[in-house]
């Protein structure tokens, strides 16, 4: 067993690219791990800070061409960007005073009771689910192999964000991102790599979309 855990993906990669060489000294990978330790990547501050306080739902759209092999990545999307959201309510202001009213599973449900949801403009949306803010992202590209050949293992995804901020019985789009790239495993290039499955690639490439979505609002430190 390590006699350390690193806390960030960042420490992790350290971990895993100097342990080969870190084995030839005496200290061997325990003293990799206090130099990561040692090092702090840099605080990269929220760029939205508007939900403090807020009655917040998070809806995510996969395209429909996505949603034939991937059924429930909105789903499982929605609850990894929730559930980052609500672990730093208590710990980051940029969320303190912040609430979820709405369950993944019921978020889920509204869209698949309003399938005309998908093609209604967000705003409009956003002002039929009793909240005052909703963090909308739409899945645009999503992939567990690579392009080249199906037989190597990348998970990929392209997505946007929204935040709609809502008034009454109108909503504006007051923050949005687009061409967000993510990929799974950290510093895998395009020809992927021959260890995993198409199972990890799907929850990896979620995990670290959701960490990317819900850094836009949470100081966080760089791990790039």
């Amino acid at each position: 067993m390590l006699p350390f855990a690193p806390r960030t993906i960042r420490g992790w990669v350290l971990l895993w690219l100097l342990c080969p060489a870190a084995l030839l000294l005496p200290a061997g990978c325990a003293a990799v791990g206090f130099v990561a330790h040692a090092l702090p990547p840099p605080v990269v501050e929220a760029q939205y800070t508007g939900l403090a306080g807020q009655r917040i739902a998070v809806m995510v759209w996969a395209d429909r061409a996505i949603r034939i092999d991937w059924p429930n990545l909105g789903l499982d999307t929605t609850g990894a960007i929730q559930n980052k959201l609500i672990s730093a309510g208590g710990k980051k202001m940029p969320l303190e005073g912040a609430s979820f009213p709405w369950s993944p599973a019921s978020v889920a449900r509204y869209q698949e009771e309003h399938p005309e949801s998908e093609f209604d403009p967000i705003e409009k949306t956003a002002a039929k689910l009793g909240v005052s803010r909703v963090v909308y992202v739409e899945i645009e590209q999503f992939a567990t192999r690579t392009e080249a050949t199906t037989e190597m293992f990348r998970g990929t995804a392209t997505a946007s964000v929204k935040v709609v901020e809502v008034a009454g019985e109108t909503g504006h789009v007051a923050y949005e991102e687009s061409n967000i790239q993510v990929s799974f495993p950290p510093k895998v290039g395009p020809e992927g790599t021959f260890r995993g499955n198409d199972n990890l690639m799907y929850r990896g490439t979620i995990e670290v979309l959701a960490q990317r979505i819900s850094d836009r609002f949470i100081p966080h430190q760089d791990e790039d």
